[in-house]
């Protein structure tokens, strides 16, 4: 079987010295930081224009259809309600700040994004479905590699172009081909489509997605990457000698390649985990014969009949009052909406504010959704 993976007719004759390792790389990824949530938040515009080639089973994530009126909005239109605090006998307490901000009389508001949660969705698939799986897919990542203590790497794992199996065969032909060079647990996440930009070096194609099938996987090696990641000759770019027999994992997978076909190729050091999944999640293909999509898949160490996580192991994210510290809870403003609308607009999505809790006459302007629940504020 051959691995053409940016498969076109005259493609070989075009890069004939083209190293292996060298097309599976993504050089278009970018680098989000320890702040990937807001960036991913604010990610409403994806690559929605490009033209996808036309195929039955597979299509890319946003892709869909809405079928809610709020999907991708701050606030359900209908229901009209936020978080946030109206804990105002412990704002007084704290009353001016160190800052100089005036907490007497405040409280503390954040906007509700409403999500359908659906990967398909072209308002939620991107800056909510993808942003909430990435979260958690980093939780059980970073603890397995605490409880392993072994380092997260990032992969790109293509399989032969030309694999003519189902694709449950060709899953299983991967796995196999991952357990083969050391990759003994983690996720990994199907893209059926390749992007080809405006300036890559296809005369007279426009930027369009192609298929062109691989796996990104975030998971562990046996052993390591260390001394691959640090070996002279990977720095020269002189990878004949790993197949001569060093047991590093380049050259256990260059042996192995010329048995199976299947190029990995291991990304730089991470520098955001759950920034990198979310990325992969933004352009990745989904199904469009089942109902249910599974598209984080786990395996090895961290299939889910190995990897074992206690009850309340995993960071949850919470809101928090900030100027208190309580937990947020759902509220509802009593005033002049349209006002309160135009008075948010001057913040960022996610961004929390503070606003009067009464108005001029001592009434209170904001209420508990469950007041049984939050009596007294």
């Amino acid at each position: 079987m051959k691995n053409n993976l940016n498969e076109r007719d005259s493609f070989s004759e075009q890069k004939p010295w083209l190293d292996y390792t060298e097309i599976s790389d993504d050089s278009s990824e970018p680098v989000l930081g320890e702040e990937w949530r807001e960036k991913a938040y604010s990610a409403k515009e994806q690559l929605v224009d490009a033209f996808v080639e036309d195929d039955p089973i597979f299509t890319l994530v946003a892709h869909g259809t809405v079928k809610n009126d709020n999907c991708g909005t701050f606030m359900r239109r209908k229901v009209k309600k936020l978080k946030g605090c109206l804990r105002v006998h412990l704002h007084n307490q704290i009353g001016v700040a160190l800052n100089g901000v005036d907490y007497r009389n405040k409280i503390f508001v954040k906007r509700v994004f409403y999500s359908c949660n659906r990967p398909e969705c072209p308002s939620c698939g991107v800056s909510a479905w993808a942003v909430r799986e990435a979260g958690r897919a980093e939780g059980i990542l970073k603890y397995a590699s605490n409880k392993l203590k072994m380092k997260i790497e990032h992969f790109i794992i293509s399989p032969p172009q030309d694999f003519s199996g189902s694709f449950e065969d060709l899953r299983r032909y991967v796995l196999k081909a991952m357990l083969r060079r050391g990759i003994v647990g983690g996720l990994f996440i199907y893209h059926h489509f390749r992007y080809h930009g405006k300036n890559e070096t296809y005369v007279g194609e426009r930027a369009h997605y192609f298929v062109g099938r691989h796996f990104h996987v975030l998971g562990f090696i046996k052993g390591g990457y260390g001394n691959c990641r640090n070996c002279i000759y990977q720095r020269n770019g002189t990878f004949a000698k790993c197949k001569e027999g060093c047991n590093g994992f380049e050259g256990v997978s260059r042996r192995a390649y010329d048995k199976d076909g299947v190029i990995a190729k291991v990304k730089g050091e991470r520098k955001t985990v759950g920034g990198t999944i979310w990325y992969q999640l933004s352009h990745t293909s989904i199904r469009k014969d089942v109902k249910k999509q599974v598209v984080v898949n786990w395996f090895g160490v961290c299939g889910r009949n190995k990897l074992r996580i206690p009850k309340g192991a995993l960071p949850q994210k919470e809101n928090l009052c900030e100027i208190c510290g309580e937990k947020l809870y759902d509220i509802v403003y009593k005033g002049n909406y349209k006002s309160l609308l135009a008075f948010m607009a001057g913040f960022k999505d996610g961004q929390g504010f503070l606003m009067n809790a009464k108005d001029k006459d001592g009434n209170w302007l904001w209420s508990a959704v469950h007041e049984d629940k939050y009596k007294g504020g």
